[in-house]
């Protein structure tokens, strides 16, 4: 049995629900960047990574590096709304990333 302290416990935090439905709006995928540049996109991340991760309509945001491709980088975001989505996104990200990013296979998904 899992107590409140124990790591492997399941947190859930509540989606926006629409006629008793559970619904998230999740962006996954993988960004390939230019040779020797991962380690630049992600350090230039941070501060979006902080920003959407302090917003109460996200409950997670998180940009890494893959461990076996070293010009891969990961992405996976959870929101409770496309509305917040959008309004985070923006325009999307700026030049300093845009010029990193070789290619780009990131999709949105909606769950419930």
């Amino acid at each position: 049995m899992m107590t409140a302290t124990d790591p492997m416990r399941p947190v859930r935090v509540s989606p926006r629900t629409t006629m008793g439905i559970a619904r998230v709006i999740i962006v996954s995928g993988k960004i390939y960047v230019k040779p020797g540049s991962r380690d630049q996109f992600l350090a230039s991340s941070a501060a979006a990574m902080i920003q959407a991760r302090e917003s109460a309509a996200c409950s997670d945001f998180v940009v890494a590096a893959d461990p076996l491709e070293s010009d891969r980088i990961n992405v996976y975001e959870e929101w409770s709304s496309q509305e917040a989505l959008s309004t985070f996104r923006g325009e999307g990200p700026g030049e300093d990333l845009s010029s990193l990013i070789v290619r780009a296979e990131v999709h949105q998904h909606e769950i419930g």
